[in-house]
């Protein structure tokens, strides 16, 4: 459980960041069955979905695991270890072989490995910084070059991405981005400072929450210290 402001946040047996509950803390006379119990997703808007793979699974049911993400997503996915940054052991995959090189790949770095959904956005990110009052700053935007944000066009590639601050959203959608960046800090109980990572859909124009990064990149061409700036 982690605390948020007057609320705890409490995991539940789903796997997906959307299903985490918030719960009221019982210092009254209600009892838990009494007591309104929003998602995440219900508190902070919409999330993008993954599935959560256990490297054991992987070893062990392989051909199970890979028709349990097929039918919970569709092609393309995004495969990633659960603990790494910097795209590090990211891929993503096409079809069903892709898939499998692809968990393989990711289960060299960690012992759980997360399937993400695709959603065909605009890279959007705030920083946020704070502890009991959180400010967020302004929202940047990643138009990456490569076929998404890998670790070559982080940092290998002078021409791997395109980083546009502010981002190129309504006045609106900024507010809202910036408001849902610290909403996201604080139900997951953040400190000190954070990145706070979304999509807006090209088509919809829908704000998905994605992820937040706690120890985000401090580079000469990391965002976190170019939204500060600005």
């Amino acid at each position: 459980r982690m605390a948020v402001d007057s609320m705890i946040v409490e995991e539940t047996t789903f796997q997906t960041l959307r299903s985490l509950r918030l719960v009221e803390p019982r210092n009254n006379n209600a009892t838990r069955g009494d007591l309104i119990m929003p998602t995440l997703e219900e508190y902070i808007g919409t999330c993008a979905r993954y599935e959560k793979v256990a490297v054991l699974e992987l070893k062990n049911h392989m051909e199970n695991t890979l028709t349990a993400l097929e039918n919970r997503f569709s092609y393309p996915m995004f495969v990633k270890p659960a603990g790494t940054g910097s795209s590090v052991g990211v891929s993503k995959a096409a079809d069903r072989e892709g898939l499998e090189k692809a968990l393989e790949n990711a289960a060299k770095y960690d012992a759980k490995v997360l399937v993400e959904e695709f959603i065909h956005g605009r890279e959007i990110e705030v920083a946020v910084m704070g502890n009991d009052n959180p400010v967020a700053s302004i929202a940047g935007e990643i138009d990456s070059g490569a076929d998404f944000y890998d670790y070559d066009a982080k940092y290998n590639d002078p021409d791997g991405a395109g980083l546009c601050i502010p981002a190129n959203l309504s006045i609106d959608m900024i507010e809202t981005v910036r408001s849902t960046a610290v909403k996201a800090y604080k139900a997951l109980d953040a400190s000190g400072l954070s990145r706070v990572d979304f999509f807006v859909d090209k088509t919809s124009g829908e704000l998905f929450f994605n992820e937040i990064n706690t120890m985000p990149g401090f580079t000469s061409i990391s965002m976190f210290p170019k939204m500060c700036i600005n």
